[in-house]
């Protein structure tokens, strides 16, 4: 492409305000040219944006790769802060390829964009359900397998025997594996998940946490207890103690008075105040202990004592 080319699409993309017009016409001759390609398109690949290093005048960064010493690494240790930004990645891309991922009719209802299903595919690995993805050596004997990622074949399999909960946080936990854990060896095989803590491996506490996060996003979660409870953080007291239970905040206290126990009422109530509505957990299509445990991380339910 010629540099007239360039500089006058760079102009229009001021004009426009938006640095990625016009990509259709730069990519092809571009990378059939340029002999750093091969690099910038892996690293676009483990970036997860093809857009990366492209610089305003349809050309490369000044800084972009130069050799292998250069390629961005995948870390050997996700922090929670970086596993917050990948999913975060991932939910804006749901959005903003709403009407594509979602060709027959794109859903209403925010937290339908969040299935783990529709995220693998987007990012190129096949979703299956099936029956019978045999068994791994668990802490009491042998386990049914509940979920199964090829990094390989970019393919992730979620039995279809556990519960709607069970299947979608595996899903997620697979998601997980598949944005953070892209060198993973041959078939890696999980048990079933519903989002309790049960990991003790780097790796699974990782994917464990993205699973979380993508599914129980902090803003939508906040904004829909607010909308059941009318309060956000909770504040147990003796009106909303009777909203909530029917009963008097002693004999509420005596029953359920733990933080944990709080948080497992809320997250799977059915009434407040005389109001009935769908659970929260169910909204989110966790279980129960998942969503208690995310209200608990969130501070929306008070800290015992």
């Amino acid at each position: 492409m010629a540099d007239s080319e360039r500089e006058s699409i760079s102009k229009l993309r001021k004009r426009l305000e938006n640095p990625y017009a016009y990509i259709e016409q730069l990519g092809a001759a571009a990378l059939e040219t340029d002999t750093s390609n091969n690099l910038v398109g892996a690293s676009r690949k483990l970036l997860e944006n093809p857009y990366a290093y492209l610089a305003g005048n349809g050309g490369y960064e000044a800084d972009v790769i130069q050799g292998p010493t250069h390629m961005p690494a995948v870390p050997s240790r996700w922090s929670n802060e970086q596993i917050a930004v990948k999913v975060r990645e991932l939910h804006a891309r749901l959005w903003r390829d709403r009407e594509t991922l979602w060709s027959n009719a794109v859903p209403k209802d925010p937290i339908d964009l969040l299935d783990p299903a529709i995220a693998l595919e987007a990012i190129g690995f096949r979703f299956d359900l099936e029956e019978g993805l045999g068994q791994m050596p668990g802490r009491s004997g042998q386990i049914e397998v509940a979920g199964l990622i090829d990094m390989k074949a970019k393919v992730v399999r979620v039995g279809r025997q556990f519960s709607a909960s069970v299947r979608a946080f595996t899903a997620a936990h697979e998601l997980g594996h598949a944005v953070l854990h892209p060198t993973l060896d041959g078939l890696h095989r999980d048990k079933p998940l519903d989002g309790s803590p049960s990991a003790a491996d780097r790796v699974e506490i990782e994917a464990n946490k993205f699973a979380t996060l993508f599914l129980m996003p902090a803003r939508l979660v906040r904004t829909r207890f607010s909308d059941l409870f009318q309060a956000e953080p909770f504040e147990l007291s003796e009106e909303s103690a009777f909203a909530l239970a029917g009963c008097s905040l002693s004999d509420f206290n005596r029953s359920q008075g733990t933080r944990r126990q709080l948080a497992r009422v809320l997250s799977g109530a059915q009434r407040y105040n005389g109001r009935h509505f769908t659970p929260l957990n169910e909204q989110f299509r966790v279980s129960r202990e998942a969503m208690a445990i995310r209200l608990e991380e969130l501070g929306i339910v008070p800290v015992d004592g």
